[in-house]
């Protein structure tokens, strides 16, 4: 299934966007206290950066874990009916301005 965005007044699929974005910049992660203790000290540090988070966990041999959350089951949609939708409101909101 493919999905589709709005680009440049045009509806393409979003691997072709992706392909044409440009640089993105991610901030730094907010300064905290760790939950584990660093083999190094015997304290909490407090990691500044994420360069300082991706050390400490493999200093001490640590492995951050994420929850896997079930994939979404979407319904088929026909493209040509889902651009129409598409460009209707589009148009809906060009007039309202």
């Amino acid at each position: 299934m493919t999905t589709y965005v709005y680009r440049d007044g045009k509806i393409i699929p979003k691997s072709e966007a992706a392909a044409r974005a440009g640089v993105q910049i991610i901030r730094d992660i907010d300064p905290y206290k760790a939950v584990a203790v660093d083999v190094a000290t015997g304290k909490r540090p407090i990691i500044g950066s994420r360069r300082d988070h991706k050390n400490f966990l493999k200093r001490n041999g640590y492995h951050e874990y994420t929850p896997i959350t079930p994939k979404a089951e979407y319904a088929e949609v026909d493209k040509r009916e889902l651009a129409q939708h598409v460009e209707r409101a589009r148009d809906e909101v060009m007039r309202r301005r």
